[in-house]
């Protein structure tokens, strides 16, 4: 069945013709046509060019063989070209046969061009619509400056309307969409079942499109089941109107992989009812069945192998691992049963984020119901296999390696609380590691005297003074409750008993002063620790002469008329107590004032310390 390549044919002579060629080739075989021979050059040709007239380039039909099929050596086994809206090549079978069948061991097995109506159009009811076969070509190439380039549809369940295998590692099926010439989309990527590429208007590589079953499907045993690029629209875009939009299985590797260089998201899932939007499920064994996907959810994570089995993982060099936002609900919601919910990843910015609008819900939302921790955040030197293990029933646990100025918690706000912890019947607030408790000092020194406080409040001034208010108000009142000039706690001990001048040292006369240690009891063993800014003491004197007094102060710090204890006649014992500030290594002064030739012996006990 050859056609006269260069003389232009009405609509009529070609399908005159046609149906010649057809009758006889019935005539002599049923099942199988005469095959047409050409060793370069283009086996069947049809054009249609006739002004303002839409025509069919070559048609052919058939009840139950293949209507069109052409093989070459290296040229383009079929090829149909049209101006107008009709199918440049037009292959109708109606029982199990091929539409169009084109073979080529280097070029095109099958090719059509039209302006405005379809390169390519094969119908069956239970065959392929279009079989095109090269070995170092393309099977199948279908242009159309304004509708589809290439269509195949089947009624058949178990059948694709369009198939495309490559039996070496380039892509079976390659999809473009673009302003540029058919040579104009890059490469196509090795070891790729379907490639889609998109380059004008609001492109998607991929989409598909099913009113109750999956949009896209992709299957593989070891790389991605389906992965979609763009550098400014969408990747792979699937809609289903009950099922999954896109189903990608991977045995291995990835089961759906989207990648964006622009402002669009890699993979973006819609659910327009009460389903979810995107699911992703990572399995032990294909023998599981994942659980149902919540109602009303963005993104769903289900992984089951292990403890380390992630639900949701995002991983990012700069930006953000996992960013959640809702205006109702949870922004990230992340659920597992031994594992983690959700983990983001990111070596320069923050590894999750979840955004709420609303009062009563959360950003960021973390839930263990085993013996585990519901929210983890971590920031160090090493990668996510180097956390440490997580502290049992924890609601939220942050951990920080890098230095000394790394924070595990930390919480901000611009008017409220920045960190709230309530404990129903143990601690609000618990220092477990080092005991340390540290507080910024405020810019001035003293209590407050601006702003709102509330009873209970504490703070630490610029001198390092600690304050509590004790009534609240504007600005309230304060007390202080430490600071360098403080004596601290009083910490009262039984009497011991530091110095008595009948054993060392005898009478103290008029004028005389004598330093005293206070560290350690006469009869040995420590009395007041190091550190200690002040004692409390008891002052006993014996075996007076005359009249006079004693004075006891800080060591070192000049002696004067003030006196602790006082005398007025020979022989007289009293005792009187006192607080004094130590001076030098826990030491006081005894100074001894009064007339001449006055004199006394005296003992030092002391009573507490404050520290």
């Amino acid at each position: 069945m050859a056609i006269d390549p260069v003389v232009p044919r009405s609509r009529r002579n070609v399908l005159v013709a046609a149906a010649a060629g057809l009758a006889g080739l019935l005539t002599s075989r049923l099942v199988e046509p005469d095959q047409a021979a050409a060793t370069t050059g283009t086996m069947v040709y049809g054009t249609s060019m006739e002004s303002g007239v839409d025509q069919t380039g070559l048609t052919s039909a058939t009840t139950g063989a293949t209507a069109l099929f052409q093989n070459s050596g290296s040229g383009t086994a079929v090829q149909g070209i049209v101006a107008g809206s009709q199918a440049a090549l037009l292959g109708s079978n109606t029982s199990v046969g091929i539409g169009v069948l084109g073979g080529s061991s280097s070029g095109i097995g099958v090719e059509g061009g039209s302006t405005s109506g379809n390169g390519v159009l094969g119908t069956t009811t239970s065959g392929q619509g279009v079989l095109g076969i090269s070995t170092s070509g393309s099977g199948v190439i279908g242009q159309s400056t304004s509708s589809a380039g290439v269509i195949g549809a089947t009624a058949a369940t178990d059948k694709p309307g369009v198939l495309g295998q490559s039996t070496g590692h380039s892509s079976g099926v390659i999809g473009y969409s673009g302003g540029g010439p058919l040579g104009f989309p890059p490469i196509s990527p090795a070891d790729t079942g379907v490639y889609g590429y998109a380059a004008s208007g609001t492109p998607v590589g991929v989409r598909g499109d099913a009113p109750a079953g999956t949009g896209v499907e992709g299957i593989s045993t070891s790389g991605p089941g389906v992965q979609g690029t763009s550098a400014s629209g969408d990747g792979v875009a699937g809609t289903s109107g009950s099922s999954f939009g896109v189903l990608g299985t991977s045995s291995t590797g990835i089961g759906a992989g989207g990648v964006s260089s622009g402002v669009q998201p890699g993979v973006r899932g819609l659910s327009e009812s009460s389903n979810t939007g995107v699911f992703g499920f990572s399995r032990a064994s294909l023998a599981t069945v994942p659980p149902a996907t919540p109602a009303d959810t963005g993104v769903y994570g289900y992984a089951d192998q292990n403890v380390g089995a992630a639900g949701v993982k995002g991983e990012s060099p700069s930006g953000a691992g996992v960013v959640g936002q809702s205006f109702t609900g949870s922004g990230v919601n992340g659920f597992s049963t031994s594992g983690i919910g959700v983990v983001g990843e990111s070596t320069s910015s923050v590894g999750s984020i979840g955004a709420s609008s609303a009062p009563d819900r959360p950003g960021l939302y973390g839930f263990s119901n085993a013996n585990n921790t519901g929210v983890i955040g971590f920031t160090g030197v090493g990668g996510f296999g180097d956390l440490p293990t997580t502290p049992a029933k924890t609601g939220v646990y942050g951990l920080a390696t890098q230095d000394s100025t790394a924070v595990g918690v930390r919480g901000e706000s611009a008017s409220g609380t920045g960190v709230v912890g309530s404990g129903l019947a143990g601690h609000d607030l618990l220092a477990g590691g080092s005991g340390r408790i540290g507080m910024v000092p405020n810019l001035s020194a003293g209590p407050p005297s601006t702003g709102t406080y509330a009873t209970g409040d504490v703070f630490c001034d610029a001198a390092g003074n600690l304050w509590a208010c004790v009534a609240g108000g504007s600005p309230g009142s304060f007390r202080k409750l430490a600071g360098p000039a403080t004596a601290g706690a009083l910490h009262p001990i039984n009497p011991a008993r530091v110095y008595d001048s009948r054993l060392s040292g005898g009478p103290l006369a008029a004028g005389a002063v004598r330093r005293i240690s206070v560290a350690t009891a006469t009869t040995g063993g420590g009395v007041v620790p190091s550190g200690a800014v002040a004692i409390s003491f008891n002052l006993t004197i014996a075996d007076t002469v005359g009249g006079g007094w004693l004075g006891v102060l800080p060591a070192g710090l000049p002696f004067g008329s003030t006196s602790t204890i006082n005398w007025y006649a020979n022989g007289q014992k009293l005792a009187n107590g006192g607080i004094v500030k130590l001076g030098g290594d826990r030491q006081v002064d005894v100074g001894s004032g009064g007339k001449a030739g006055g004199s006394t012996q005296f003992i030092l006990d002391i009573t507490g310390y404050y520290r």
